[in-house]
């Protein structure tokens, strides 16, 4: 048996890497198609107002967790967000808090051509033990 023969050919490898990559990636795609929009959703409140309302887990915070979860979901054209889910996690407790958080924020949604209109959105909500002093 030659070399040839036993391996695949360098190509032919990066031929299927890039099949499964684009596979992978269009399994990961989820909500409405981005669609273009002239004004794009805004939070009510901004982030701030928003890191106002996250409620930091009493265990995460006396184990000291932090981070930042990235959440991901659809600005409806309610303004309500859907389908929401993590696309960096932290911690359980932290994903779960951020959720919650990310579930009651309301946007002015983004428009087109003067209508609202559903668009994929990504959102950062930040833990740091300082921001829970009340």
């Amino acid at each position: 048996m030659t070399a040839s023969t036993a391996y695949p050919s360098r190509r032919a490898t990066m031929r299927h890497l890039y099949v499964l990559s684009l596979v992978v990636w269009l399994a990961g795609c989820s909500g409405p198609a981005q669609v273009p929009f002239e004004e794009p959703p805004r939070l009510v409140g901004g982030i701030e107002g928003l890191q106002r309302r996250v409620v930091y887990p009493d265990f995460e915070r006396r184990a000291g967790v932090e981070g930042t979860v990235t959440v991901t979901f659809v600005v409806g054209i309610d303004g309500r967000p859907s389908d929401i889910a993590i696309s960096r996690s932290v911690s359980p407790g932290l994903d779960r808090a951020a959720v919650e958080a990310v579930s009651r924020a309301v946007f002015t949604p983004a428009k087109r051509q003067g209508q609202p209109v559903a668009v994929d959105f990504t959102l950062p909500v930040s833990f740091r033990i300082t921001m829970i002093a009340r």
